[in-house]
Protein backbone atom coordinates (compact mmCIF):
# COMPACT_ATOMS: atom_id res chain seq x y z
CA UNK A 1 0.00 0.00 0.00
CA UNK A 2 2.87 2.35 0.86
CA UNK A 3 4.41 1.71 -2.60
CA UNK A 4 1.14 2.48 -4.38
CA UNK A 5 0.71 5.69 -2.39
CA UNK A 6 4.30 6.79 -3.16
CA UNK A 7 3.83 6.02 -6.87
CA UNK A 8 0.59 8.00 -6.87
CA UNK A 9 2.29 11.01 -5.30
CA UNK A 10 5.10 10.88 -7.86
CA UNK A 11 2.59 10.80 -10.73
CA UNK A 12 0.60 13.67 -9.18
CA UNK A 13 3.74 15.79 -8.75
CA UNK A 14 4.79 15.08 -12.34
CA UNK A 15 1.34 16.14 -13.56
CA UNK A 16 1.52 19.41 -11.65
CA UNK A 17 5.02 20.11 -12.99
CA UNK A 18 3.98 19.46 -16.59
CA UNK A 19 0.86 21.59 -16.17
CA UNK A 20 2.90 24.74 -15.44
CA UNK A 21 1.53 27.63 -17.41
CA UNK A 22 3.67 29.32 -20.01
CA UNK A 23 3.92 33.12 -20.03
CA UNK A 24 1.38 34.90 -22.23
CA UNK A 25 3.22 37.26 -24.56
CA UNK A 26 0.16 38.43 -26.49
CA UNK A 27 -0.47 42.13 -27.02
CA UNK A 28 0.41 45.07 -29.24
CA UNK A 29 3.87 46.62 -29.17
CA UNK A 30 5.16 49.88 -30.62
CA UNK A 31 8.74 49.46 -31.78
CA UNK A 32 10.59 52.74 -32.33
CA UNK A 33 13.46 52.36 -34.77
CA UNK A 34 16.76 53.88 -33.67
CA UNK A 35 19.47 53.00 -36.21
CA UNK A 36 19.88 51.43 -39.64
CA UNK A 37 22.55 50.78 -42.23
CA UNK A 38 22.69 48.86 -45.48
CA UNK A 39 23.52 49.00 -49.17
CA UNK A 40 22.30 51.25 -51.99
CA UNK A 41 22.81 50.81 -55.73
CA UNK A 42 24.62 53.61 -57.56
CA UNK A 43 22.77 53.36 -60.88
CA UNK A 44 25.39 55.21 -62.95
CA UNK A 45 28.39 53.22 -61.69
CA UNK A 46 26.36 50.00 -61.16
CA UNK A 47 28.06 49.52 -57.79
CA UNK A 48 26.64 48.88 -54.36
CA UNK A 49 27.75 51.25 -51.61
CA UNK A 50 27.30 51.28 -47.85
CA UNK A 51 24.82 53.80 -46.51
CA UNK A 52 23.38 54.89 -43.16
CA UNK A 53 19.60 55.40 -43.11
CA UNK A 54 17.86 57.86 -40.78
CA UNK A 55 15.00 55.84 -39.25
CA UNK A 56 14.55 57.82 -36.02
CA UNK A 57 11.08 59.04 -37.07
CA UNK A 58 9.86 55.54 -38.02
CA UNK A 59 8.06 52.96 -35.88
CA UNK A 60 6.73 49.44 -36.36
CA UNK A 61 3.57 48.05 -34.82
CA UNK A 62 3.95 44.41 -33.74
CA UNK A 63 0.88 42.40 -32.83
CA UNK A 64 1.20 39.08 -30.96
CA UNK A 65 -1.89 36.85 -30.72
CA UNK A 66 -2.02 33.70 -28.60
CA UNK A 67 -3.08 30.56 -30.49
CA UNK A 68 -3.36 28.29 -27.44
CA UNK A 69 -0.97 25.89 -29.19
CA UNK A 70 2.26 24.68 -27.68
CA UNK A 71 5.36 23.11 -29.11
CA UNK A 72 8.56 21.47 -27.94
CA UNK A 73 11.98 20.55 -29.27
CA UNK A 74 15.08 18.81 -28.05
CA UNK A 75 16.44 22.19 -26.92
CA UNK A 76 13.29 23.64 -25.32
CA UNK A 77 10.89 21.37 -23.47
CA UNK A 78 7.79 23.50 -24.10
CA UNK A 79 6.93 26.88 -25.60
CA UNK A 80 3.85 28.77 -26.68
CA UNK A 81 2.97 29.40 -30.33
CA UNK A 82 1.64 32.76 -31.49
CA UNK A 83 0.48 34.59 -34.60
CA UNK A 84 2.75 37.58 -35.05
CA UNK A 85 2.39 40.45 -37.51
CA UNK A 86 4.28 43.64 -38.28
CA UNK A 87 3.37 46.84 -40.06
CA UNK A 88 4.66 50.38 -40.31
CA UNK A 89 3.00 52.50 -37.64
CA UNK A 90 0.21 54.57 -39.18
CA UNK A 91 0.14 52.55 -42.41
CA UNK A 92 -3.20 51.55 -43.95
CA UNK A 93 -1.55 48.48 -45.54
CA UNK A 94 -2.30 44.99 -44.28
CA UNK A 95 0.23 43.77 -41.71
CA UNK A 96 2.92 41.30 -42.75
CA UNK A 97 2.26 37.88 -41.22
CA UNK A 98 5.36 36.29 -39.73
CA UNK A 99 6.19 32.61 -40.27
CA UNK A 100 8.68 30.22 -38.68
CA UNK A 101 10.06 26.79 -39.45
CA UNK A 102 11.42 26.18 -35.94
CA UNK A 103 10.73 22.55 -34.97
CA UNK A 104 8.81 22.10 -38.24
CA UNK A 105 9.69 20.83 -41.70
CA UNK A 106 7.85 23.77 -43.30
CA UNK A 107 7.12 27.42 -42.57
CA UNK A 108 3.97 27.90 -40.48
CA UNK A 109 2.15 30.95 -39.08
CA UNK A 110 2.30 29.65 -35.50
CA UNK A 111 5.55 31.24 -34.35
CA UNK A 112 7.19 30.02 -31.14
CA UNK A 113 8.16 32.50 -28.45
CA UNK A 114 10.93 30.92 -26.40
CA UNK A 115 12.17 32.69 -23.27
CA UNK A 116 10.71 35.96 -24.58
CA UNK A 117 12.46 35.66 -27.95
CA UNK A 118 10.89 35.77 -31.40
CA UNK A 119 12.64 34.68 -34.60
CA UNK A 120 10.49 34.73 -37.74
CA UNK A 121 10.26 35.84 -41.37
CA UNK A 122 7.83 37.96 -43.34
CA UNK A 123 8.29 38.67 -47.04
CA UNK A 124 12.07 39.19 -47.49
CA UNK A 125 12.69 40.28 -43.92
CA UNK A 126 14.02 38.44 -40.90
CA UNK A 127 12.59 39.66 -37.59
CA UNK A 128 14.24 39.04 -34.22
CA UNK A 129 12.66 40.38 -31.05
CA UNK A 130 13.73 40.06 -27.44
CA UNK A 131 10.63 40.94 -25.41
CA UNK A 132 12.59 40.80 -22.13
CA UNK A 133 15.16 43.37 -23.26
CA UNK A 134 12.58 45.21 -25.42
CA UNK A 135 14.83 45.05 -28.50
CA UNK A 136 13.97 44.45 -32.17
CA UNK A 137 16.26 43.76 -35.12
CA UNK A 138 15.04 43.53 -38.71
CA UNK A 139 17.15 42.43 -41.66
CA UNK A 140 15.84 43.02 -45.18
CA UNK A 141 17.64 40.63 -47.50
CA UNK A 142 16.24 41.68 -50.87
CA UNK A 143 17.89 43.82 -53.49
CA UNK A 144 21.52 42.88 -53.92
CA UNK A 145 20.84 39.36 -55.19
CA UNK A 146 18.27 40.59 -57.74
CA UNK A 147 19.65 41.14 -61.22
CA UNK A 148 17.79 44.38 -61.99
CA UNK A 149 20.02 47.15 -63.32
CA UNK A 150 17.98 49.89 -61.55
CA UNK A 151 17.24 48.09 -58.31
CA UNK A 152 15.54 50.25 -55.72
CA UNK A 153 15.53 47.55 -53.00
CA UNK A 154 18.25 48.19 -50.47
CA UNK A 155 19.44 45.38 -48.18
CA UNK A 156 19.60 46.70 -44.64
CA UNK A 157 19.57 45.97 -40.93
CA UNK A 158 17.56 48.15 -38.54
CA UNK A 159 17.34 48.07 -34.76
CA UNK A 160 15.00 49.62 -32.23
CA UNK A 161 13.19 49.34 -28.91
CA UNK A 162 9.67 48.02 -28.26
CA UNK A 163 7.10 48.97 -25.63
CA UNK A 164 3.88 47.11 -24.97
CA UNK A 165 0.92 49.41 -25.68
CA UNK A 166 -1.97 47.00 -25.05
Amino acid sequence: MKTILTAGLIVACASVASAETLPDYSGSFLCKLTASAGLRLNKEAQTWNGVIFDVRSQSILMKIEATGEKGSSTIHAEFGRYRISFKDFGSKDAPLQCVSNYASAKFVREVPIIDGRIDCRAFSSHYQVNLTDKKIQIMFEGGYMDDWKENQDTPYVVVGVCEKVS
